[in-house]
């Protein structure tokens, strides 16, 4: 058996099942429309979920591929830098007075862009940051120095794409729904043209809180001393 593999198969699956059951509650109160891309989706990685999770059941035990965890702690803080500065980009726009941001925040869905925001320097640059710290001071807090290479890699895209896909669905939500209201539009018709991104939202938070459980239990679990 090999553990990276069953641990990511059962993540999978139990996400793809998770999703297709949440979708299914969304039928009676969301556009249709939007659902059967993303329940076919749920679907797909429900299946890849089994297929890895019983290729790791069935596959020869071996030796996991380790990362220093200065060598993690180094990446993480170039990753938590590289946010840093698309944080920067994100909120650049509000100087371009034709998009007309500063007004359309005091709008009623102009929260969702704010939420956008702050969410992406919570999770991408100050969390990244955070993380980087723990992984430098792995040895002293938790008395190993090394871990699972496949786990970091894992919790780092999770929560890359997670942080970056949040940041634009909402943004994108908040944007449309508010020029909408600004141009006079009802709650009704705002509300229905906001729901494209409703599913990429929750399926980014949900990326970004499996990646943050991948970290903890590879921190926890897999850590040890790399042979000198």
């Amino acid at each position: 058996m090999r553990r990276p593999l069953v641990l990511l198969g059962a993540l999978a699956l139990g996400s793809g099942t998770a999703m297709y059951i949440l979708l299914g509650q969304l039928k009676s109160d969301f556009f249709r429309a939007y659902l059967p891309p993303w329940t076919l989706a749920s679907e797909g990685l429900a299946a890849a979920g089994g297929v890895v999770l019983l290729t790791g059941l069935l596959a020869r035990p071996s030796v996991p591929a380790l990362v220093t965890g200065q060598g993690a702690a180094r990446l993480t803080a170039k990753l938590a830098m590289a946010n840093g500065v698309a944080a920067a980009a994100f909120v650049a726009p509000v100087l371009d007075p034709a998009l007309r941001l500063p007004i359309l925040i005091t709008q009623w869905p102009g929260i969702y862009m704010v939420i956008a925001y702050v969410s992406f320097v919570v999770v991408g640059v100050l969390g990244m940051a955070a993380w980087s710290l723990i992984l430098l001071n792995s040895k002293a807090l938790f008395g190993s120095d090394s871990f699972s290479k496949a786990g970091v890699a894992v919790q780092l895209l999770l929560t890359e794409a997670g942080a970056y896909a949040l940041a634009v669905s909402m943004f994108l939500g908040g944007y449309v729904g508010s020029w909408l209201a600004y141009t006079g539009a009802g709650a009704v018709v705002v509300g229905a043209q906001m729901e494209f991104s409703v599913i990429p939202s929750a399926v980014s938070i949900f990326a970004v809180a499996a990646g943050t459980v991948v970290g903890v239990v590879n921190v926890l679990m897999t850590g040890r001393s790399v042979p000198s």
